[in-house]
């Protein structure tokens, strides 16, 4: 209800970032959509993408069918990295 727009646009994603005062390398979205992987990518954030046994993800930065696992790709991120889907 906070923003004019939702998913697909980023808005929802900026909104977010800004009110932690993050930037949005900063900040990381874990989605199961290719709609909130899109939102979350065009606003610059951490794409994980949570794996429901999709072919291929190629709008993600890291991808998992594991949630307990996300921590330690959070871990493992440093905004400086050059992005590209990493399985874990």
């Amino acid at each position: 209800d906070d923003v004019a727009k939702g998913k697909p646009d980023p808005e929802p994603y900026m909104a977010g970032a800004a009110r932690l005062k993050l930037r949005p390398d900063q900040v990381a979205a874990v989605e199961d959509s290719a709609t909130g992987r899109r939102a979350a990518r065009a606003a610059g954030l951490v794409v994980i993408a949570y794996d429901l046994g999709c072919a291929k993800l190629p709008d993600a930065d890291y991808v998992t069918n594991d949630l307990s696992r996300i921590l330690s790709v959070l871990a493992a991120h440093r905004p400086e990295k050059k992005r590209g889907a990493v399985g874990v």
